[in-house]
């Protein structure tokens, strides 16, 4: 399995990228670089500079991908940087084997052991449904986002779920109707939270329309939210830690730590 993690080119993600790599390497050792695909996108905003390469000492394979709004001329506003996520993996895939899997994860996601789980059968993906739960509530009050998107009832492939392993070819199917329900949810809706979580959206609706079924691997450290379990949990996200809060790094009280497997990495 390749770990693709989905970085932009600034200095926020530098240090992200740094530690996604120094604990990637940490556990897979000299298998790492066979292991990972550190997807850079240029520039997350149409108004910033394009950064072409960067300088990070980086030692495990990356690649520079567009944004969505060089991608997407006609793409104006400011609601559409969520979906580069999708489009920077779109500009990748073509590289790798159909049969190989991959994880797709956000830059502010570290691994905390080896993936020692049976992997997804065909036309399956796993994923965390930890946010249905959060913000997403697909199957709930917010069905409304999605219902009009939805081309059959037969059965419901989606569990409003994120952070998803599958084989190359499941993603091939889902990425170009993720991008383009994304785009159509940014550009439409007047909620502000809907228009942020838009890619998660697309996710789920094109899981649903091409009939891959999600599926809840609860394999995720959140530390603010769950318990860390290491026979269950094989990676952590700290995206909304208040104790290893990222919008302060590095100026961190590390002293108010918890002892465990994801705060001792750091």
């Amino acid at each position: 399995m390749i770990t693709i993690p989905i970085a932009i080119a600034n200095d926020r993600f530098r240090w992200q990228i740094s530690f996604f790599e120094f604990q990637h390497k940490k556990i897979y050792g000299e298998n790492a670089k066979n292991k990972s695909l550190i997807l850079i996108i240029k520039r997350n905003f149409r108004e910033e500079s394009l950064i072409n390469d960067i300088d990070w000492n980086i030692t495990l394979p990356y690649k520079m991908v567009d944004s969505i709004y060089d991608i997407h001329p006609n793409l104006i506003k400011r609601n559409y940087n969520p979906i580069n996520v999708y489009t920077a993996v779109l500009q990748a895939i073509d590289d790798l084997h159909d049969e190989e899997y991959v994880e797709i994860i956000d830059a502010d996601m570290i691994h905390l052991r080896k993936f020692d789980s049976s992997l997804p059968n065909d036309d399956e993906i796993y994923v965390d449904d930890m946010y249905e739960k959060w913000h997403m509530f697909i199957n709930s009050k917010n069905r409304y986002v999605i219902e009009k998107y939805l081309k059959h009832n037969d059965f419901c492939y989606m569990n409003g779920g994120s952070n998803s392993i599958g084989k190359v070819k499941t993603m091939k199917k889902l990425l170009p109707e993720i991008i383009d329900v994304s785009i159509d949810i940014a550009t439409n809706s007047e909620n502000e939270s809907h228009r942020w979580w838009s890619g998660m959206f697309g996710f789920n609706v094109a899981c649903h329309n091409q009939r891959i079924k999600m599926i809840n691997h609860n394999s995720c450290y959140y530390p603010n939210i769950n318990e860390i379990d290491l026979k269950k949990h094989h990676i952590a996200h700290y995206s909304c830690d208040p104790l290893f809060k990222k919008s302060d790094f590095p100026n961190i009280d590390f002293t108010k730590f918890k002892n465990n497997e994801f705060y001792n990495s750091i």
